[in-house]
C-alpha cells in the first residue's frame, strides 16, 4: 500500500499510523475553521459557499490524491487568512469559493483513505476521525468568539436622567474607525484558524517526498499472496462468483446516494438553521439562548461520535444507521409537540436529535465498504449527492421560517422519511448477500 520494500510489514503499519494522524489533524482543523464561520455571519453579514467535491473526486483518476490534497487544502487554508481582508462582497465569494475546493476534495477523500488505509478495522477509524471534526466545531466558536463584534446600532441620542437626552453626532469618520476595528478584531482567530489548518498540508508534503501514499487495488482478493493480511481478507473462488451475483451494486449506490441527499442534508439543515427556528418557534426564543441550544447540540454530536468508536467494534454499520435513524425520527415528534411545551423540551428533543445524527455518515461508509470498494469515483458522487437537495432547500426555507416557523420541521421530518426510505429499500436488496462474503 505504502512505496518501499513491501516485505517490510512494520514499516507499512508506521506508514498508516502517520498518514492516519495527518488525516485527523486535518479533519481537526476543518472542523475548527468551518465552525468558525457561523458565529461571524453578523460580521460578514452572509457567506457563501462551494462544492467541488465531484470534480475532484473524479480528477484523482489522472493527478496525484496525495498532492492535490496537500495543494487544494493549502489553498483552504490561505482562504481563511485572507476571508476578513474582503471589502467587496465578491471578494467574501471568491474566499468561500477558495475554502470550498478544500472541502470538496477533503470531504471525498478523507473516508476514503481511512477505508484504504484500515479495511477490517475502518469503521472505528472513521468513527473517531469524525469525533475528532466534532472536537474541532467545539473549538472553533472559542477561538472566534471573544473577537465578535456583532450588530451594532447607531442611536441618535442617549438618556442622560431626569428626562433629558444627549444627542449624539456619529460621521462616515466615526463609524469608518469602528467598521476597520471590527475588520481588525476577527483577523487575528481567522489568522491563528488558517496557521493551523496549514500544518497538516505540510506534512502530507513532507511525506509526498519522503515516503509517498500509494494504495494499489488488488485484482484478484482470493490470490492470498502478499504480505498485507491485515487488508485483503481471503476468499475463495466460490465466494468470488457469489459475490458477482449477490451483490447489488448499483442499487447499493443509488440508495445510498438518497439517503445521503435527503437524510444528510436533513442533518446539514438541522445545524444550520435551528438556530433560528428557535428564535420563530412558539417559544420565541432570544438569539442568546438559541446560541446556549447549539452550542450543547454541538457537544452532543460529539459525544455521540466519540461512543460511536466503542459501538462500532461491536455493531454493524447498517445496525447503527438503523438505531440512529430511529433516534433522529422520535426527536422530530419530540420536538413538534415539545415545542409548545417548555424550553427544556425543545433543548432535549435538540441534543436526541444531534445525537441521533453523529455518526450516521460514516457509518454509511463503511455499510458501502463492505459489499464494494469505495473509491474516489464512488465517493465523489456520495459526497456530490450529499450537496445536491441541499443547494435549493435552503431558498425555499428562507422564504416561509419567519410566518410558518413549523415548515422547518415539515421539511427536516419529509426529508427523513424519504432517507428511511431508501435505507429500508437498501437493507432489503443487501439481505441474501452471504456474511463471508463480506469485505470488511
Amino acid at each position: 500500500m505504502i512505496s518501499g520494500n513491501n516485505n517490510m510489514d512494520e514499516v507499512r503499519r508506521v506508514d498508516r499510523y502517520i498518514y492516519t494522524t495527518i488525516n485527523l489533524l486535518n479533519h481537526l482543523m476543518f472542523g475548527l475553521t468551518f465552525s468558525s464561520f457561523g458565529p461571524t455571519y453578523v460580521d460578514f453579514k452572509y457567506l457563501t459557499s462551494s462544492d467541488m467535491s465531484w470534480v475532484v473526486g473524479f480528477l484523482y483518476k489522472y493527478l496525484n490524491r496525495q498532492l492535490t490534497l496537500a495543494i487544494l487544502i493549502t489553498i483552504q487554508s490561505l482562504a481563511t487568512i485572507f476571508m476578513p481582508y474582503s471589502t467587496q462582497i465578491w471578494h467574501l465569494y471568491l474566499c468561500i469559493f477558495l475554502y470550498g475546493l478544500g472541502i470538496g476534495a477533503w470531504n471525498n477523500s478523507n473516508n476514503v483513505i481511512l477505508i484504504e488505509m484500515w479495511q477490517q478495522a475502518s469503521p472505528s477509524f472513521l468513527q473517531f476521525s469524525q469525533f475528532i471534526y466534532g472536537v474541532g466545531t467545539i473549538l472553533g466558536p472559542l477561538i472566534v468568539g471573544p473577537y465578535l463584534s456583532g450588530e451594532v446600532k447607531y442611536v441618535d441620542r442617549v438618556a442622560i436622567g431626569n428626562g433629558s437626552y444627549e444627542h449624539l453626532v456619529w460621521n462616515n469618520t466615526i463609524i469608518d474607525e469602528f467598521e476597520s476595528n471590527r475588520r481588525s478584531r476577527i483577523t487575528f482567530p481567522y489568522l491563528v484558524g488558517g496557521l493551523l489548518q496549514a500544518i497538516g498540508p505540510g506534512l502530507m508534503f513532507l511525506m509526498y517526498f519522503c515516503r509517498p501514499y500509494k494504495y494499489q487495488a488488488e485484482a484478484d482478493p482470493c490470490a492470498g499472496t502478499g504480505t498485507d493480511t491485515e487488508r485483503a481478507p481471503l476468499l475463495t473462488a466460490s465466494c468470488i462468483r457469489k459475490l458477482a451475483l449477490a451483490i447489488p451494486k448499483k442499487t447499493i449506490i443509488l440508495c445510498v446516494s438518497l439517503y445521503l441527499a435527503f437524510g444528510i442534508m436533513s442533518e446539514n439543515m438541522y445545524m444550520d438553521f435551528s438556530t433560528t427556528y428557535f428564535q420563530f418557534s412558539p417559544l420565541h426564543l432570544t438569539a442568546n439562548r438559541a446560541a446556549e441550544i447549539f452550542a450543547t447540540m454541538s457537544i452532543a454530536l460529539s459525544t455521540g461520535r466519540g461512543l460511536s468508536v466503542f459501538i462500532a467494534m461491536k455493531l454493524r454499520p447498517q445496525t447503527m444507521i438503523a438505531y440512529q435513524t430511529c433516534i433522529v425520527f422520535m426527536g422530530y415528534l419530540y420536538q413538534y409537540f415539545g415545542q409548545y411545551w417548555s424550553v427544556g423540551h425543545l433543548w432535549a428533543s435538540s441534543l436526541m436529535i444531534c445525537f441521533g445524527y453523529s455518526s450516521i455518515f460514516i457509518c454509511l461508509f463503511s455499510f458501502v465498504g463492505q459489499y464494494m470498494e469505495v473509491t474516489d469515483r464512488v465517493g465523489a458522487v456520495f459526497i456530490a449527492s450529499y450537496n445536491s437537495v441541499y443547494l435549493f432547500l435552503p431558498f425555499f426555507l428562507g422564504s416561509y421560517i419567519e410566518e410558518w416557523p413549523n415548515s422547518f420541521l415539515y421539511i427536516e421530518f419529509g426529508s427523513l422519511c424519504a432517507a428511511i426510505g431508501a435505507l429500508v429499500v437498501v437493507l432489503l436488496a443487501v439481505r441474501k448477500v452471504p456474511n463471508e462474503c463480506l469485505r470488511l
